[in-house]
């Protein structure tokens, strides 16, 4: 298992609500969420790898996240731009509702 350097996501929506569809969407695929809406961890299995482990953090409109473990054969450039996709994809669709 290896590890990734922090890497920070700013979004526009509001952090209560982002966060709530963010662990939802976590839960739904099958990961294990810790924590609330100050920090935390979020863990994925992948079958026959091993398992993702992520630490993530608020900081206003901005969340902090490390990766604290992951497949060898997942890239944290991918893990990255995965996260990134996903919060951006959230934020737009989040701020289209409170328009």
């Amino acid at each position: 298992m290896a590890r990734c350097s922090p890497f920070t996501v700013h979004f526009r929506a509001d952090p209560d609500i982002l966060f709530e569809k963010a662990m939802a969407k976590a839960r739904d695929a099958g990961a294990q969420v810790s924590g609330d809406m100050d920090a935390g961890e979020v863990r994925f299995k992948v079958p026959m790898f091993g398992a993702i482990r992520v630490h993530y953090q608020f900081d206003g409109q901005s969340l902090i996240f490390q990766c604290k473990d992951r497949p060898l054969l997942l890239s944290c450039a991918m893990l990255e731009h995965t996260v990134r996709e996903e919060i951006a994809r959230a934020d737009a669709k989040l701020g289209a509702q409170q328009a």
